[in-house]
């Protein structure tokens, strides 16, 4: 009886181990930019959510194709300068745990969509 006991005991400690998953919470958002755009981009740049913005944490130069990065969760501004040196204007964004922000310049006009 005290073996059917024992083996009881470790099968139900075993489906209790089984049962807990790990805890997979995203922490970070994904911010995927798209420039189709005959204009002529120079850079593309994400600042800190501070006026006026002071903190660039990233820049890519060229933005000719599609790319993608990820950022953690919160408010961001962005802008894209053209070859000429004037720029989109400080356009205000927001990434959220697990989700994409999309951002998509086509011919000077930028848009942003949430998925």
């Amino acid at each position: 009886m005290k073996t059917f006991l024992k083996i009881g005991l470790c099968l139900l400690l075993a489906a209790g181990f089984t049962a807990c998953e790990k805890d997979e919470t995203p922490t970070t958002g994904r911010v995927k930019v798209s420039c189709k755009s005959s204009d002529g981009l120079k850079s593309f740049i994400i600042y800190t959510d501070v006026e006026p913005p002071k903190n660039i944490i990233y820049s890519k130069h060229n933005p000719r194709e599609d790319f993608s990065v990820d950022f953690n969760p919160g408010n961001y501004i962005y802008t894209f300068v053209k070859s000429s040196g004037t720029s989109t204007g400080l356009v205000n964004f927001q990434i959220r745990a697990g989700r994409t922000t999309k951002i998509s310049y086509n011919n000077g006009s930028p848009t942003i969509d949430y998925e």
